[in-house]
């Protein structure tokens, strides 16, 4: 399909970029939150989770590895509706995790933990991940994660 036919169906490069941020939500939605859902909730449900978010990198589920870490990349230095969409996305998963990580915490499972900077940590290593397996093409990018979200864990009590 040609530029102009796509755009076409859009309406602009704009409508373009927003649908394809909203698709990408439903995908990531669908192969990594959906399936830490079914765990049950505190420490089960944040592992299920980290465990779904790497093997969502693993399988390579976007070419390009993970579409909202590239395009946080891309336009977090831009202004405008795509920028706030992509930044929409990022905010919503950061607070899903920091969610999980309360969760875990009220449950017992991480001692008295800080939510917040459990899960700044545990996305800081997500998109360490990301970055080794495409830009560093590292084969023990997924190992080396496992360690350092069980370090994490374990520091807050999860050991």
């Amino acid at each position: 399909m040609s530029k102009s036919g796509l755009f076409a169906h859009f309406g602009s490069k704009q409508e373009l970029q927003l649908a394809a941020v909203e698709r990408a939500r439903e995908i990531f939605a669908a192969e990594v939150v959906t399936p830490a859902l079914d765990a049950p909730a505190g420490m089960p449900r944040l592992r299920a989770l980290l465990d779904a978010w790497l093997a969502y990198f693993d399988r390579g589920v976007f070419a390009g590895g993970c579409f909202f870490i590239a395009a946080s990349s891309e336009f977090d230095d831009r202004g405008g509706p795509v920028r706030d969409a992509v930044g929409a996305a990022m905010a919503a998963w950061v607070s899903f995790l920091e969610q999980l990580c309360g969760e875990a915490v009220e449950s017992g499972d991480l001692g008295a933990a800080d939510p917040r900077q459990l899960a700044f940590e545990l996305n800081a290593i997500g998109i360490a991940v990301n970055w080794e397996l495409r830009l560093r093409r590292d084969p023990e990018a997924l190992t080396r994660a496992v360690t350092a979200f069980e370090r994490v864990l374990a520091r807050d009590g999860a050991g």
